[in-house]
């Protein structure tokens, strides 16, 4: 009997491992804004599997998931970077990296996590395993002046790609070397760039700027830049009451702007 206590222990464990075992391709989550809560949901069954809290002020959260949609890191609007373990639905680690902070981006290879700030201007880069801080770069665009960054993305080849609001400037970040980051800086891009994302292809950078088209009676304008360092042809677009703004290029990079206003093809 003592022989076989141990294998009947090591089946029991074997089956309650398997029974534990599951994939994440089904499961999401739900920032809770008024509470401060991340909700873990699955949709195979439509049940809730987690809610966990302690992850600060989330009224303007936002969330972006490992390379094996294990882990949510949740950007906080007071400055906090969390990583939650949706499996076992608990928070594994938070640091207060800023005072006030608005999104964030994973690097392509799965090892970087990227967080855009208010205060103080600039993006802060975390190691994706600890989130012990690899790089700080102070969005100083002149003397004693820092910048809020918005449109924060991660791009190909480890890059990670945000605007600089009180700039009006780009700047791409190359971490190959996450010691010892790459800047590429573009000037001029348009008044007051905020909101951005990047085509799923990783070849486009999309930003609105608060900047008046003139004649046209358009607040805001849509400017798409090419991948970056690369010259390519342009898609004909259709600007907004007739005003069609001529493309401006910044050095090796093509641009074009329309009003954004919902009139474009």
């Amino acid at each position: 009997m003592k022989f076989l206590l141990p294998i009947m222990l090591s089946i029991l464990s074997a089956t309650t491992l398997a029974t534990d075992l599951r994939g994440t391709g089904d499961i999401g989550v739900v920032v809770q804004r008024s509470s401060g809560q991340l909700l873990v949901v699955e949709h195979s069954n439509n049940t809730r599997l987690a809610e966990i809290g302690g992850l600060g002020d989330l009224s303007h959260a936002s969330v972006v998931f490992s390379r094996d949609q294990r882990f949510a890191y949740v950007f906080g609007r007071d400055g906090a970077l969390s990583k939650v373990d949706i499996l076992t639905g608990s928070l594994v680690k938070r640091v207060m990296q800023s005072g006030n902070s608005i999104g964030g981006a994973i690097s392509q290879d799965g090892k970087l996590v990227a967080v855009s700030n208010y205060e103080p201007g600039g993006v802060r880069v975390f190691d994706a395993d600890t989130l012990d801080l690899v790089a700080d770069i102070p969005a100083q665009y002149a003397a004693g002046k820092f910048s809020k960054t918005v449109g924060l993305v991660d791009a190909p080849g480890n890059r990670f790609v945000f605007s600089l609001y009180e700039a009006d400037q780009i700047w791409v970040v190359n971490m190959t070397n996450p010691r010892r980051p790459e800047i590429k800086r573009y000037e001029g891009v348009g008044k007051a760039p905020y909101d951005a994302l990047i085509t799923a292809d990783g070849r486009y950078y999309i930003w609105n700027s608060r900047r008046a088209v003139s004649g046209s009676g358009c607040r805001y304008a849509t400017t798409i830049v090419s991948r970056f360092m690369t010259r390519t042809a342009w898609r004909n677009w259709r600007s907004c009451r007739q005003a069609n703004p001529a493309g401006f290029s910044l050095p090796m990079v093509h641009t074009k702007s329309a009003c954004n206003d919902g009139t474009l093809d």
